[in-house]
């Protein structure tokens, strides 16, 4: 299966938004992607998320492709914490996790309650322990964790052996980040990367548009794509998070915007 500089690769849903969750493990597959990173949501919070709990067709389907291809989920984007988080919805998205195999989840932080959230983040800790599933935190502007030194702050000071900082290539940018930054960090705190490229600067407005909706393939934007990844601990997986919404309204099915992000991102390969 494909690395690049040494990381598994993997392919993260938003590349391929539009495909179910059979396709999504068929695409991996064919582009010989050993991971993927679905989103797991109730239904009708998010077009073309899956509903990956226990006992679903989605989860089912999904359980099928992953045994009869050898494709393996890496995070599944299922637990971020808003004020209002139900720990019942939580738990079973986080077993449809366990379930499907998967590496670790991974979460956000939403609830502007700083003590109300580090005690959310560490009962999800419990429950993912449990559950033998690494807890993966991903930080961003948009979110109440901004930046990679407030992430790794907030995992130290939780304590949890099996909790881990995401670092998206565009959050990592956008919010001052640096190749730099990563130094001293080793694979008990980094658990991998969302990885695409894109322009230095934008407004808040533009950021959240982009986020969802519109990022570049690996070298063609701004981003010191080839620095982060070569800062990034040894042998952690990336995996392309590039969203392209305006290509997959022009036609553009879910397989060929993949191949697209994975030949641009195997030029990266040494």
């Amino acid at each position: 299966m494909k690395s690049v500089a040494g990381h598994p690769l993997a392919i993260d849903h938003l590349t391929v938004l539009g495909a179910g969750p059979e396709e999504m493990v068929e695409i991996a597959a064919a582009l010989e992607v050993g991971l993927i990173g679905p989103i797991s949501l109730e239904p009708g919070v998010m077009p073309g998320a899956f509903d990956l709990r226990p006992g679903t067709a989605d989860t089912a389907v999904m359980k099928a492709a992953l045994a009869r291809t050898g494709v393996r989920i890496n995070n599944m984007d299922c637990a971020a914490l808003w004020p209002e988080t139900s720990f019942d919805v939580l738990r079973a998205k986080l077993e449809g996790a366990a379930e499907l195999g998967a590496r670790g989840v991974a979460t956000l932080s939403f609830d502007p309650d700083a003590g109300r959230y580090f005690e959310n983040f560490c009962r999800l800790g419990e429950i993912t322990r449990e559950l033998g599933l690494l807890l993966v935190l991903e930080f961003t502007p948009l979110s109440q964790l901004p930046t990679l030194e407030s992430a790794v702050d907030l995992v130290r000071r939780a304590g949890l052996a099996h909790a881990r900082v995401l670092v998206d290539f565009m959050h990592l940018t956008l919010s001052g980040g640096t190749a730099a930054d990563l130094a001293g960090l080793g694979a008990d705190i980094i658990s991998g990367a969302q990885i695409c490229d894109g322009p230095r600067e934008r407004t808040m407005e533009q950021y959240g548009h982009d986020a969802m909706a519109c990022r570049q393939l690996p070298g063609e934007g701004e981003y010191d794509f080839a620095g982060i990844l070569a800062a990034l601990p040894q042998g952690v997986p990336v995996a392309l998070e590039v969203p392209r919404a305006a290509e997959a309204e022009a036609g553009m099915s879910p397989l060929e915007r993949a191949r697209a992000a994975v030949d641009a991102t195997m030029g990266f390969d040494r």
